[in-house]
């Protein structure tokens, strides 16, 4: 059969740092243009 693929789990204690670079590099607007964007659904932050 094929290869079973190798998956790594890393804990991200600075989220704050992880936001800024994400923000930075513009990584929400490049998945946006990879995946597409749904007008119906709605994303709401705690």
């Amino acid at each position: 059969m094929g290869e079973q693929a190798t998956y790594a789990t890393e804990r991200l204690d600075h989220l704050g740092i992880v936001a800024g670079i994400c923000h930075e590099n513009e990584l929400v607007e490049r998945v946006d243009i990879f995946v597409g964007e749904n007008p119906e659904i709605e994303i709401a932050g705690l």
